[in-house]
């Protein structure tokens, strides 16, 4: 297993378990993946951000040369909701209640089985 950009911050795993078990930790997910795009045509995570490369980086060159406010912001907005897209969230908009008379504005929501906010 590559793990060329896996970064073992203050050795939170040991180099044992890095080298010799996280393969094995992984393979049932990496197998869910390759089952899912035989069966189903749903390409793996990592292909899907992959193919968000070249939109990100035309969405950096926009910024760079945008000045007005909202068209940045709507700039980053499209480039946002396809990335949450991409990982399965939902790109629900809305106002939500943030405390006492006010609301914020978000993308999504994802929730708790009993309703109340996860993400």
């Amino acid at each position: 297993m590559d793990l060329t950009s896996i970064r073992n911050y203050h050795e939170f795993y040991t180099h044992h378990y890095l080298s010799a078990i996280l393969e094995q930790d992984l393979r049932e997910v990496f197998e869910r993946w390759a089952a899912g795009e035989r069966e189903r045509g749903i390409r793996p995570p990592h292909e899907r951000l992959d193919a968000l490369a070249r939109p990100w980086a035309r969405m950096k060159a926009d910024l760079a040369r945008q000045d007005d406010e909202k068209e940045r912001l709507e700039t980053q907005r499209e480039f946002m909701d396809r990335l949450l897209d991409e990982l399965g969230y939902p790109v629900e908009p809305a106002w939500k209640p943030a405390g006492a008379a006010v609301e914020i504005f978000v993308r999504g929501a994802i929730g708790r089985p009993n309703g109340q906010p996860l993400l």
